[in-house]
């Protein structure tokens, strides 16, 4: 066997870490709406920014074939910068909008209202002082940043089985972010 002098792997520090459930500072790359019973539902891809390689995150181990935190010798939590989350992508768990809501369902719109302000979208108020809500398009929000709530989503394949997947659930302001411009949305030029 051939000796590779700066080639280690620890298990440790080297193994496969998933994402797991956390706020991360994220930004909207892809944007998609269609409706569905006279709703329209919203779905959103996020990509995790650079900015997470300032925070610690903990480290899951594949403990008998499900990632569980890794507890030091005092049973506190082992964290990491989160550098090995730069550029992972995940999406929403979709928002819905419900337009023309009957009398006493505006509360549907709740969440629609506070996701897409919180990525710095604006409704204009009515003379009633109410909010006005409008259809939010892919010009609206593509490239804005955002702290983004991920957690797990359970589901049942076609096969019947029980999976799960990452997705973000709420978006929060990230007011020290910075939108991304038509060239980092579009991955600038290919080195290749």
């Amino acid at each position: 066997m051939k000796t590779l002098e700066n080639t280690t792997f620890n298990e440790s520090t080297d193994a496969y870490q998933p994402i797991v459930a956390g706020t991360y500072p994220a930004h909207v790359i892809a944007f998609e709406s269609r409706e569905i019973n006279n709703s329209v539902v919203f779905n959103m891809t996020f990509k995790i920014a650079d900015k997470v390689a300032d925070m610690e995150v903990p480290v899951y181990a594949n403990i008998d074939g499900t990632y569980q935190p890794t507890l030091d010798d005092e049973g506190k939590a082992v964290t990491r910068k989160g550098s090995h989350l730069i550029g992972k992508e995940i999406r929403s768990a979709g928002v819905w909008l419900t337009p023309n809501p009957q009398d006493g369902e505006g509360w549907k719109n709740r969440k629609y209202k506070e996701f897409f302000e919180n990525l710095g979208v604006s409704f204009p108020t009515d003379d009633n002082g109410n909010c006005q809500l409008g259809q939010v398009e892919e010009e609206d929000v593509l490239g804005f940043p955002c702290l983004a709530k991920i957690d797990e989503q359970e589901f049942t394949n076609k096969e019947g089985e029980k999976k799960t997947t990452m997705r973000v659930f709420a978006a929060y302001p990230w007011n020290t972010g910075q939108k991304l411009s038509n060239d980092e949305l579009e991955g600038g030029d290919v080195p290749f």
